[in-house]
């Protein structure tokens, strides 16, 4: 993705364009699923003086204006996610890794179950399971 198209998604969300916030987004689009601590080693080259309450900040407003999402692993880290199509994510708990899984019948089945079956005072927009367990070897 070119600057321009980062710079005009940015404004089409009202996000405030600098260009660590560009460097953060750009990271956070190139890895998978990436922490702070990540981001921060991929950007630090750049940006020697980038610190991780910079990168959070950053992370925050492009969370709230919806071009990131955010996943917390099993061990509590928080990792962030550039994929805003409905997917799931499965985390091994072993590796430390999160898979992406794609899977339109799991989202469409959960949505019409909520949709006959509504949470009292609870609007739910987006469902994303999150399924725990480890990457099976070949042989097993």
């Amino acid at each position: 993705m070119s600057n321009e198209e980062i710079i005009r998604k940015f404004r089409e969300k009202g996000v405030r364009v600098t260009i660590q916030r560009i460097a953060v987004y750009r990271a956070v689009l190139s890895s998978h699923h990436p922490d702070v601590d990540t981001i921060l080693r991929m950007l630090k080259k750049d940006f020697p003086n980038l610190t991780a309450a910079t990168v959070y900040n950053n992370l925050e407003a492009l969370e709230k204006a919806g071009l990131i999402h955010k996943v917390l692993t099993d061990k509590g880290k928080m990792r962030y996610d550039g994929i805003l199509e409905e997917h799931h994510h499965l985390l091994d708990t072993e590796e430390d890794v999160i898979l992406d899984h794609f899977d339109e019948e799991l989202t469409r089945m959960l949505m019409e179950y909520f949709r006959k079956k509504p949470i009292k005072g609870f609007e739910i927009s987006r469902i994303m399971v999150q399924m725990f367990g480890r990457t099976k070897k070949e042989k097993e």
